[in-house]
């Protein structure tokens, strides 16, 4: 009888091509049916047959959905589903909700729409749940805080508003927690700071307000804190000092005020510390000289005041170090040598010192107009030239151009404070703190061919960066 039925559906789909015949769990026996009819269900909702492996996943096309690609099951049960970067569309369907045997859900990276269905905070045994970069709208349900066996959330990248939910509080076993680059607005849950087992906590690219908990520095676990890019207020929290096994702090692009926590110096395994666009003041503390394993460091664009710590020529390490646009100043001829040799640095530019006597670092801004670059002065040994770098090919992507041959004519009466300097001593390599392009202003870079005796000079390559 079967033989005659599959011999009758098979004359169909001759003479009737374009038919598109419904998938029945009616005699799929490997799964419960309520299971066999929810991955139906999101086949259907999400536009199965444009999926990027379809039509040879075996999906609806046969009684078998354990062998169907992404489905693995065990005991009978569908426990594991594996569908990201798919290009699944559409919405996510309510039926997920009756998988209860899921330990893993990975739908992320496709362009899924709609909201995240209520219905998944059924799935009491998920470990994993990955929802990220999709396009998902709505709010973050509530219902996701019974998923107590979860230690994987990721819901990043999708354009997701509302509050987070207190009820995340009650995930103790998350090891990873990613809700960044989304709309999410209101204050950072106290109750975070319940998970306790976190390594990882992204919350960056929000609209989040309000202060940092100090109940983060609980989170003893912590390898990485990303909060930037958010509106937050109010102080670093010394709590965070606590949180010895952090490698990555990321706290910039926010309102913080007060000052840096002497407590951030216990945290001896950061690699990465970034504090720059706030509102921070005070001094630098001597204690971030611990640091020894920093290679990024970003305090620039505050209002830091004071004298640049002797400590901070002992972070060995440091490959970029922005510290910029604050009011510093330092005396000593070692430490800034080695500011100065850091691969990427800004220390100098729109400082309102470089020594503490008050005198001004900033050199007068190169102008660009016409096609050539107007310099006011260039300090090189104890000789102020004034040059024009002309026959610049400019693009509209004015990020770099090329550079005929110019020549340096002495100066005399220039106050040599005011000039771009070599700042690493070989003469091949020209920084301006200031350079002004119409309304905006960068800093640049010449790589220049050496020429001990600093008359005229070739410009070999040319970097303009925005300044931050």
């Amino acid at each position: 009888m079967n033989i005659l039925k599959y011999v009758f559906l098979s004359s169909l789909l001759v003479f009737f091509p374009a038919t598109v015949l419904a998938f029945s769990c009616d005699e799929v026996t490997e799964i419960p049916k309520v299971e066999c009819e929810a991955l139906v269900a999101l086949y259907t909702s999400t536009n199965g047959a444009s999926w990027s492996d379809s039509p040879s996943n075996n999906w609806n096309m046969t009684n078998t959905p354990c062998s169907w690609a992404g489905v693995i099951c065990s005991g009978s049960k569908v426990t594991r589903l594996y569908l990201s970067s798919n290009q699944l569309t559409g919405t996510i369907p309510t039926e997920l909700g009756n998988l209860v045997n899921l330990t893993d859900l990975w739908l992320s990276s496709n362009q899924l729409t709609g909201m995240i269905p209520t219905e998944l905070g059924n799935l009491v045994n998920l470990e994993g749940l990955y929802l990220d970069d999709n396009q998902l709208t709505g709010t973050i349900p509530t219902e996701l805080g019974n998923l107590v066996n979860l230690t994987g959330l990721s819901l990043d990248s999708n354009q997701l508003t509302g509050t987070i939910p207190t009820e995340l509080g009650n995930l103790v076993n998350l090891i990873r927690l990613y809700l960044f680059s989304n709309q999410l607005t209101g204050t950072i849950p106290t109750e975070l700071g319940n998970l306790v087992n976190l390594k990882g906590l992204d919350l960056s690219h929000n609209e989040l307000t309000g202060m940092i908990p100090t109940e983060l520095g609980n989170l003893v676990n912590l390898e990485g804190l990303y909060l930037d890019d958010n509106q937050l207020t109010g102080t670093i929290p010394t709590e965070l000092g606590n949180l010895v096994n952090l490698t990555r702090l990321e706290l910039y692009f926010n309102r913080l005020a007060g000052t840096i926590p002497t407590e951030l110096g216990n945290l001896v395994n950061l690699t990465d510390l970034w504090l720059r666009q706030n509102q921070l003041t005070g001094t630098i503390p001597t204690e971030l000289g611990n640091l020894v394993n920093l290679k990024y460091l970003g305090l620039s664009s505050n209002q830091l005041t004071g004298t640049i710590p002797l400590e901070l020529g002992q972070l060995s390490s440091l490959q970029y170090f922005h510290l910029g646009y604050n009011h510093l100043c330092t005396t000593d001829q070692k430490l800034i040598a080695f500011l100065d040799g850091i691969q990427y640095t800004n220390w100098r530019e729109e400082q309102t010192n470089t020594v503490c006597g008050g005198l001004p670092i900033v050199n007068q801004c190169a102008t660009y107009n016409l096609n050539k670059l107007t310099i006011p002065c260039v300090k090189v040994r104890e000789t102020v030239y004034k040059t024009e770098l002309n026959q610049i090919s400019a693009p509209n992507n004015i990020m770099r151009f090329e550079v005929d041959m110019n020549t340096l004519t002495e100066l005399t009466t220039t106050a040599s404070t005011d000039c771009a300097v070599y700042p690493y001593g070989e003469f091949n390599h020209l920084r301006l703190n200031c350079v002004t392009l119409g309304n905006d202003k960068y800093w640049a870079e010449f790589d220049l061919v050496n020429n001990p005796n600093a008359t005229q000079f070739e410009v070999i390559d040319y970097g303009l960066k925005e300044q931050a």
